[in-house]
């Protein structure tokens, strides 16, 4: 048995009262939460600031450099920069040669010096395979003069040689350059 002392209205407005004392305490609860975290966060950051500033201060040091250092840097930069112009790009040239070699010829071996000199030891397997080879060189513009061993005209097959060539060094680097 239940008594109802209180008219209806009243008992809906201690109920909503009631409603908005716990309404009213979630509220704070949360309001409470978020100056907690922000306070947290606050201090966190305060303390990674104090570290950065130490750090900055430990490792932030002005360059400086002598007189001496500074000259000597120099020389070591003018050193690379006199290697660089002297480089000759090799592995262009090669890429060069083997194109004006003609199928049916074989580069036995080959010196090159970065004075401009080139020699071959070439085997070609018949004489039209030599005379492809000596039109290649020619058209290629790479070699200033060069003559091909008077007796190679003449054999046949199985032609063995060397063969001297004089070419412009600045022509590789310039090409390289592109």
């Amino acid at each position: 048995m239940s008594i109802n002392l209180l008219p209806e209205k009243e008992k809906k407005e201690v109920s909503l009262l009631n409603f908005y004392v716990a309404l009213k305490n979630i509220l704070f609860l949360i309001l409470f939460g978020i100056i907690i975290s922000s306070i947290i966060l606050l201090s966190g950051k305060i303390i990674l600031l104090r570290h950065l500033t130490e750090f900055i201060s430990r490792y932030d040091t002005p360059l400086s450099f002598s007189q001496g250092e500074i000259q000597q840097f120099s020389k070591k930069m003018k050193s690379i920069e006199s290697i660089q112009k002297e480089y000759v790009p090799w592995s262009r040239f090669l890429v060069r040669i083997q194109e004006i070699i003609p199928e049916g010829v074989t580069l036995e071996s080959l010196h090159a010096d970065s004075g401009g000199l080139l020699e071959m030891k070439i085997f070609a397997q018949d004489r039209d395979s030599v005379l492809s080879l000596q039109k290649n060189l020619r058209e290629s513009g790479l070699f200033e003069e060069f003559t091909l061993p008077f007796d190679t005209l003449f054999s046949k097959d199985e032609i063995r040689f060397s063969l001297a060539l004089k070419f412009n060094v600045g022509i590789i680097t310039k090409n390289n350059e592109n």
